[in-house]
């Protein structure tokens, strides 16, 4: 099935998973993006940059994933970072009042940075 979302790991860093969204994260997509980096965690991944530069719409169920995923890395002393975020985005996390939870960074190169802090 193909999902609005890739998932991969990036070159050196072989514990940081890229999540590429597309398009909407409506709940059926949310639950499968849940499905798949759970999966990554178990096998070692530590530290998530989403990209929503594609990013259409934002669902809660989205979001609740997102949320979940930022405690359960936060607990094992991972990263969640946002970057390439688009304004209607923003809004939705402003409006969620979740805007200074989710750490957020312009580019690819600069939320690894903030990784390596």
């Amino acid at each position: 099935m193909q999902h609005d979302f890739t998932i991969e790991l990036i070159g050196i860093h072989t514990d940081v998973l890229l999540i590429t969204l597309k398009g909407s994260l409506d709940s059926v997509s949310a639950y499968h993006l849940q499905e798949q980096v759970q999966q990554a965690i178990t096998e070692g991944a530590k530290h998530i940059i989403a990209d929503f530069h594609d990013t259409e719409y934002l669902s809660s169920a989205g979001i609740g994933v997102f949320s979940a995923l930022y405690f359960h890395l936060h607990k094992q002393q991972g990263r969640l970072i946002f970057i390439q975020v688009p304004p209607h985005v923003i809004e939705i996390l402003q409006l969620t009042h979740l805007i200074h939870i989710f750490p957020r960074a312009e580019t690819l190169e600069q939320a690894l940075k903030k990784i390596d802090e």
